[in-house]
Protein backbone atom coordinates (compact mmCIF):
# COMPACT_ATOMS: atom_id res chain seq x y z
CA UNK A 1 0.00 0.00 0.00
CA UNK A 2 1.31 3.58 -1.12
CA UNK A 3 1.39 6.31 1.58
CA UNK A 4 0.90 8.85 -1.18
CA UNK A 5 -2.55 10.21 -1.85
CA UNK A 6 -3.71 9.11 -5.18
CA UNK A 7 -4.29 11.59 -8.24
CA UNK A 8 -6.79 9.52 -11.02
CA UNK A 9 -7.07 10.75 -14.36
CA UNK A 10 -10.03 9.16 -16.57
CA UNK A 11 -10.43 9.78 -20.15
CA UNK A 12 -11.22 7.41 -23.24
CA UNK A 13 -8.44 9.07 -25.53
CA UNK A 14 -5.50 7.53 -25.15
CA UNK A 15 -2.84 10.09 -26.29
CA UNK A 16 -4.13 12.82 -24.26
CA UNK A 17 -4.70 10.35 -21.23
CA UNK A 18 -0.96 9.52 -22.01
CA UNK A 19 0.04 13.15 -21.81
CA UNK A 20 -1.77 14.49 -18.87
CA UNK A 21 0.07 11.45 -16.69
CA UNK A 22 3.00 12.21 -18.26
CA UNK A 23 2.82 15.99 -17.26
CA UNK A 24 1.24 15.50 -14.33
CA UNK A 25 3.98 12.67 -12.92
CA UNK A 26 6.64 15.97 -13.63
CA UNK A 27 5.30 18.19 -11.40
CA UNK A 28 3.17 16.32 -8.55
CA UNK A 29 5.04 12.86 -8.98
CA UNK A 30 6.93 12.78 -5.61
CA UNK A 31 4.34 13.70 -3.83
CA UNK A 32 1.77 11.64 -5.17
CA UNK A 33 0.58 8.15 -6.82
CA UNK A 34 -0.87 9.33 -10.29
CA UNK A 35 -3.03 6.53 -12.11
CA UNK A 36 -4.72 6.55 -15.19
CA UNK A 37 -7.99 4.59 -16.97
CA UNK A 38 -9.63 4.70 -20.72
CA UNK A 39 -12.74 2.94 -18.76
CA UNK A 40 -14.93 4.73 -16.33
CA UNK A 41 -15.59 1.40 -15.32
CA UNK A 42 -12.08 0.54 -14.74
CA UNK A 43 -11.75 3.69 -12.97
CA UNK A 44 -14.93 2.97 -10.27
CA UNK A 45 -13.16 -0.28 -9.73
CA UNK A 46 -9.90 1.06 -8.96
CA UNK A 47 -11.48 3.77 -6.49
CA UNK A 48 -13.29 0.54 -4.81
CA UNK A 49 -10.16 -1.31 -4.18
CA UNK A 50 -8.49 1.89 -3.23
CA UNK A 51 -11.20 2.11 -0.61
CA UNK A 52 -10.93 -1.55 0.48
CA UNK A 53 -7.09 -0.63 0.92
CA UNK A 54 -7.65 2.67 3.04
CA UNK A 55 -5.72 4.25 0.67
CA UNK A 56 -6.44 8.14 0.00
CA UNK A 57 -7.93 9.45 -3.11
CA UNK A 58 -6.61 13.33 -3.20
CA UNK A 59 -8.14 14.28 -6.33
CA UNK A 60 -10.01 12.66 -9.87
CA UNK A 61 -10.29 14.56 -12.95
CA UNK A 62 -12.25 12.60 -15.38
CA UNK A 63 -12.83 13.85 -19.38
CA UNK A 64 -16.87 14.78 -19.90
CA UNK A 65 -17.72 12.80 -22.83
CA UNK A 66 -16.58 8.98 -22.95
CA UNK A 67 -18.76 6.32 -24.29
CA UNK A 68 -19.69 4.54 -21.25
CA UNK A 69 -20.87 7.38 -19.31
CA UNK A 70 -20.69 11.21 -18.49
CA UNK A 71 -17.78 12.36 -16.68
CA UNK A 72 -20.48 14.18 -13.71
CA UNK A 73 -21.89 10.80 -13.75
CA UNK A 74 -18.25 8.91 -12.99
CA UNK A 75 -17.41 11.87 -10.65
CA UNK A 76 -21.13 10.89 -9.17
CA UNK A 77 -20.34 7.60 -7.99
CA UNK A 78 -16.68 8.39 -7.46
CA UNK A 79 -17.87 11.03 -4.71
CA UNK A 80 -19.69 8.29 -2.68
CA UNK A 81 -16.45 5.82 -2.63
CA UNK A 82 -14.13 8.71 -1.80
CA UNK A 83 -16.07 11.99 -0.93
CA UNK A 84 -12.68 13.80 0.64
CA UNK A 85 -11.60 13.91 -2.92
CA UNK A 86 -11.48 16.68 -4.99
CA UNK A 87 -13.16 16.35 -8.28
CA UNK A 88 -12.58 18.19 -11.79
CA UNK A 89 -14.21 17.77 -15.23
CA UNK A 90 -12.09 17.71 -18.09
CA UNK A 91 -13.75 19.95 -20.92
CA UNK A 92 -12.67 20.77 -24.40
CA UNK A 93 -12.24 24.59 -25.15
CA UNK A 94 -15.21 25.69 -26.67
CA UNK A 95 -17.46 22.99 -25.45
CA UNK A 96 -20.92 24.80 -25.16
CA UNK A 97 -22.87 21.71 -23.99
CA UNK A 98 -21.17 21.42 -21.17
CA UNK A 99 -21.88 25.01 -19.99
CA UNK A 100 -25.11 23.86 -17.95
CA UNK A 101 -23.78 20.85 -17.00
CA UNK A 102 -20.55 22.13 -14.88
CA UNK A 103 -22.72 24.82 -13.45
CA UNK A 104 -25.19 21.61 -12.03
CA UNK A 105 -22.81 19.47 -11.28
CA UNK A 106 -21.21 22.44 -8.84
CA UNK A 107 -24.61 23.50 -7.42
CA UNK A 108 -25.14 19.17 -6.44
CA UNK A 109 -21.28 19.01 -5.35
CA UNK A 110 -20.64 16.75 -8.33
CA UNK A 111 -17.80 18.42 -9.07
CA UNK A 112 -15.38 21.36 -7.30
CA UNK A 113 -14.62 22.79 -10.38
CA UNK A 114 -13.27 22.14 -14.14
CA UNK A 115 -10.26 21.90 -16.32
CA UNK A 116 -9.62 22.85 -19.80
CA UNK A 117 -8.63 21.12 -22.72
CA UNK A 118 -6.04 21.60 -24.56
CA UNK A 119 -3.79 22.53 -21.51
CA UNK A 120 -0.44 23.72 -23.32
CA UNK A 121 1.58 24.85 -21.58
CA UNK A 122 1.06 23.06 -18.50
CA UNK A 123 2.62 26.16 -16.34
CA UNK A 124 -0.13 28.74 -17.13
CA UNK A 125 -3.62 26.18 -17.74
CA UNK A 126 -3.30 23.24 -15.69
CA UNK A 127 -0.53 22.62 -13.13
CA UNK A 128 -2.04 26.32 -11.34
CA UNK A 129 -5.76 24.73 -11.20
CA UNK A 130 -4.43 21.25 -10.39
CA UNK A 131 -2.20 22.97 -7.56
CA UNK A 132 -5.58 24.71 -5.93
CA UNK A 133 -7.08 21.71 -5.94
CA UNK A 134 -5.08 20.21 -4.01
CA UNK A 135 -3.94 22.81 -2.04
CA UNK A 136 -7.83 22.82 -0.89
CA UNK A 137 -7.56 18.89 -0.57
CA UNK A 138 -4.43 19.73 2.05
CA UNK A 139 -5.76 22.16 3.93
CA UNK A 140 -9.00 20.23 4.71
CA UNK A 141 -7.37 16.26 5.04
CA UNK A 142 -3.90 16.44 5.71
CA UNK A 143 -3.17 17.44 9.55
CA UNK A 144 -1.46 20.92 10.49
CA UNK A 145 2.09 20.51 9.56
CA UNK A 146 4.23 22.59 12.14
CA UNK A 147 7.76 24.21 10.51
CA UNK A 148 7.56 26.85 13.66
CA UNK A 149 6.37 26.04 17.71
CA UNK A 150 5.95 29.69 19.12
CA UNK A 151 5.61 29.35 23.01
CA UNK A 152 4.26 32.62 24.63
CA UNK A 153 1.80 33.76 26.91
CA UNK A 154 -1.63 34.63 26.18
CA UNK A 155 -2.82 36.99 25.41
CA UNK A 156 0.50 39.12 24.63
CA UNK A 157 1.16 42.04 21.54
CA UNK A 158 4.24 40.67 21.30
CA UNK A 159 2.83 36.78 20.36
CA UNK A 160 0.09 38.36 18.73
CA UNK A 161 2.70 40.12 16.54
CA UNK A 162 4.78 36.81 15.49
CA UNK A 163 1.37 34.86 14.74
CA UNK A 164 0.67 37.38 12.61
CA UNK A 165 4.03 37.99 10.78
CA UNK A 166 4.05 33.54 10.78
CA UNK A 167 0.38 33.47 8.91
CA UNK A 168 1.09 36.60 6.53
CA UNK A 169 3.80 34.41 5.48
CA UNK A 170 2.44 31.25 4.67
CA UNK A 171 4.73 30.11 7.67
CA UNK A 172 3.01 26.65 8.69
CA UNK A 173 3.20 26.78 12.75
CA UNK A 174 1.73 25.70 15.89
CA UNK A 175 1.16 28.06 19.29
CA UNK A 176 1.52 26.89 22.61
CA UNK A 177 0.55 29.02 25.52
CA UNK A 178 3.42 28.94 27.98
CA UNK A 179 2.12 27.91 31.06
CA UNK A 180 0.68 24.97 29.22
CA UNK A 181 2.22 20.91 29.96
CA UNK A 182 2.76 20.72 26.15
CA UNK A 183 4.64 24.41 26.52
CA UNK A 184 6.79 24.18 29.23
CA UNK A 185 7.52 20.55 28.03
CA UNK A 186 9.36 22.34 24.78
CA UNK A 187 10.70 24.81 26.87
CA UNK A 188 12.19 22.01 29.20
CA UNK A 189 13.65 20.23 25.83
CA UNK A 190 15.02 23.32 24.39
CA UNK A 191 16.74 23.91 28.14
CA UNK A 192 14.85 26.94 29.11
CA UNK A 193 12.95 28.08 31.59
CA UNK A 194 10.14 30.39 31.47
CA UNK A 195 11.96 33.08 33.62
CA UNK A 196 14.18 33.13 30.83
CA UNK A 197 11.81 34.18 27.82
CA UNK A 198 11.09 37.66 27.77
CA UNK A 199 7.35 39.12 26.57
Amino acid sequence: MSTRPVIMIVDDETKQLVAMLNTLMKRFGNDYRIVSHLSASDALDELRQLKENDETVALIIVDQWMPEMTGVDVLKHAHKIHPNAQRALLVAWGDKSSSSTILEACAYGYIENYILKPWHPPEVHLYPIVGEFLSEWTAEHVPDMELVRLIGPDPSPRTFEIRMFLERNGVPYRFYEIASKKGQDLLNQMGLSRRMCRW
